[in-house]
C-alpha cells in the first residue's frame, strides 16, 4: 500500500459508499423513495402477469385446435377403415356381368305402356319361364289353403297393448324409417335416419346386430324368405345386400347402380330369386340376385317433371308389380313386359304406401289425403274396383298399410296404429302410444302379436295384457 495515496481504512470505506440522494435525507424523503420503488414493482409484476395470460390463453387455444385435429384425423382413419373394409367385402363378393351392356346408340330404347324401357340386359325368356312356373305353383297351394284355427278372432285386437319398448339406433339421428320381420317370425329388422340397420330378436328382447354401411337414411329392409340374407335401400342410392355366416351378420355385396335418385323402396320376388327397386327418379329397376345386375330398368320419358316413386311391392303370384308415389296414382305392371297395364286412381295427395292381401285379390293403398282405399284387384275394369275407402281424421298422416297373413287384417300405422276387419272393415282397435309418427308395422303369427317403429326410435311390441299373475312375476 502507498503510504502517500492512501488513507486509513474508514477513508477508503467513506470512499467506496455511494453518497445518499438529498431527498433520502430525511425520514419523509425515504418514504417516498420506498413508495416509487413498490409502484415500479407492482407495475412490473402486473405486465408479467397479463403476459403469463395471454400465453395461457393462447396455450389453450393451440391445446384446443390439436385436439379438435387429432378427432378430425381419427374419424377420417376410421371413415378410410371403413371404406376399405366395404371395398374389400365388395370385391370379393362381386360377380362380373354375364354379357357387356349393349352400346346406347345401337338401338333405340323400347316404350311399352308409356314408359321407357332401358334394354341393356333385358329380362330373358328364361327368367319369364321361372316366374310363370312360381306363379302357378303358388296358384295351386293358395286353393287348398285353410285358415289358422289359433288365428286371433276380431274381439282381441280391443285388448291389446304395448309388452315392451325398446330405444334403437342413435340418438344423434333419432327415428326409425322401416321396419320388416323375418321368417323366423322372431327376428325384426329396422332401418334408422343413422343410416344403420338393426336386428332385434323379439322373443329375447335383444338387439342381435347393427350393420352400418350407409352413407344416409335406410329407406326400406326385406328379408329373404329362405335364405339368411337381408337387403336394404337407402337415400344414397345403393341397395346393399347383408348375409348371416357363422352367427354373424355382414354386409355381402350391393346391387349394381341403377339410379339417378334416391331408393325409396323395396320388392322381392317370391321366388327369391329377383328384386325390384323404386326411386324418386320416378324408376324402378329389376335385379337379378344372383348376379346383383340390374337386368331392366324403367322409366318415364315424359318431359313433365319427373315424379318419384315412393314405394314398391310385387302382387303375391309375382308376375304383377305395383308401384306408387308423388304421381297420386297406383300403377301396376307386367313384369315380363315392363308394360303399365293397369292405374288405380282417385287420390287427392301422393301414395304412401301400399300392400297386397296374401291371396292377391286385394290391394291397400294410402296416401297423403288422409284416405286408405282398397280395390278388388279382379275388377279393375270396371268403376268399383274401388270398392271402399277408409277417411281417417284431418290430423291423421299415414305411414303404412299391410295385411296380415290371412287376409284377415289390415294394419294402418301413422299418427297411431289401428286394425280393421277386412270382412266388415269395422275398426278393431286404436293403440296409441307411440312418441312420433309411427313409420311401419308388422304382424306377428297369427295375428297374435304386432310389432311397430317410430319416428320417436322406438321399436314397440304389442299383444294381449299379460295375466295378473305373469305381471307380478
Amino acid at each position: 500500500m502507498n503510504p502517500e495515496t492512501s488513507g486509513t481504512p474508514a477513508q477508503d470505506q467513506a470512499a467506496a459508499s455511494k453518497p445518499r440522494p438529498q431527498s433520502g435525507m430525511s425520514v419523509p424523503g425515504l418514504l417516498t423513495l420506498l413508495q416509487n420503488e413498490w409502484d415500479s414493482n407492482m407495475l412490473e409484476m402486473f405486465q408479467l402477469r397479463k403476459q403469463l395470460e395471454e400465453a395461457q390463453q393462447e396455450l389453450s387455444h393451440a391445446l384446443y385446435q390439436h385436439d379438435a385435429a387429432c378427432r378430425v384425423i381419427a374419424r377420417l382413419i376410421k371413415e378410410r377403415d371403413q371404406a376399405r373394409s366395404a371395398l374389400a367385402q365388395l370385391q370379393a363378393t362381386a360377380v362380373p356381368a354375364a354379357a357387356p351392356a349393349a352400346p346406347a346408340a345401337a338401338e333405340a330404347p323400347e316404350v311399352a305402356g308409356g314408359m321407357e324401357v332401358e334394354k341393356e340386359k333385358g329380362i330373358s325368356q328364361e327368367i319369364i319361364q321361372k316366374m310363370q312356373a312360381t306363379q302357378k305353383q303358388l296358384s295351386t297351394a293358395r286353393k287348398v289353403r285353410t285358415v289358422s284355427p289359433t288365428l286371433a278372432a276380431p274381439e282381441a285386437f280391443a285388448a291389446y297393448t304395448c309388452t315392451s319398448t325398446h330405444p334403437l339406433h342413435k340418438t344423434t339421428q333419432p327415428g326409425i324409417a322401416c321396419l320388416a320381420l323375418g321368417p323366423d317370425q322372431h327376428t325384426a329388422a329396422t332401418g334408422g335416419m343413422d343410416g344403420q340397420v338393426v336386428l332385434f330378436n323379439t322373443e329375447q328382447r335383444q338387439v342381435t346386430a347393427t350393420l352400418a354401411g350407409h352413407a344416409k337414411r335406410v329407406t326400406d329392409v326385406l328379408f329373404h324368405p329362405t335364405q339368411p340374407q337381408l337387403y336394404s335401400s337407402s337415400a344414397d342410392r345403393t341397395v346393399r345386400v347383408w348375409g348371416q355366416k357363422d352367427g354373424q351378420w355382414s354386409q355381402q355385396g350391393q346391387m349394381a347402380p341403377a339410379h339417378q335418385g334416391e331408393v325409396t323402396g323395396l320388392g322381392l320376388h317370391p321366388s327369391g330369386e329377383f328384386l325390384v327397386s323404386g326411386a324418386t327418379d320416378d324408376t324402378w329397376a329389376f335385379y337379378d340376385l344372383a348376379s346383383a345386375q340390374c337386368l331392366a330398368q324403367v322409366q318415364n320419358p315424359n318431359p313433365e317433371p319427373k315424379r318419384g316413386i315412393q314405394c314398391v311391392q310385387f302382387h303375391p303370384d309375382g308376375l304383377i308389380l305395383g308401384t306408387a308415389g308423388d304421381a297420386a296414382v297406383v300403377k301396376l305392371w307386367d313384369v315380363k313386359t315392363q308394360a303399365n297395364v293397369a292405374k288405380c286412381e282417385g287420390f287427392a295427395a301422393p301414395v304412401k304406401t301400399l300392400s297386397f292381401s296374401e291371396n292377391g285379390f286385394y290391394l291397400a293403398s294410402a296416401s297423403n289425403d288422409n284416405s286408405v282405399r282398397l280395390w278388388d284387384l279382379r275388377k279393375l275394369s270396371k268403376a268399383r274396383a274401388n270398392f271402399r275407402t277408409i277417411t281417417l281424421p284431418d290430423e291423421y298422416v299415414v305411414q303404412h298399410v299391410a295385411f296380415d297373413y290371412s287376409g284377415n287384417y289390415l294394419l294402418v300405422t301413422g299418427t297411431d296404429v289401428r286394425l280393421f276387419n277386412t270382412k266388415t272393415w269395422a275398426e278393431l282397435a286404436v293403440l296409441p302410444g307411440h312418441e312420433g309418427p309411427v313409420s311401419s308395422g308388422a304382424f306377428g303369427p297369427d295375428a297374435a302379436s304386432l310389432v311397430t317403429a317410430s319416428m320417436d326410435r322406438t321399436l314397440r311390441l304389442w299383444g294381449p295384457a299379460p295375466a295378473p299373475s305373469a305381471q307380478k312375476d
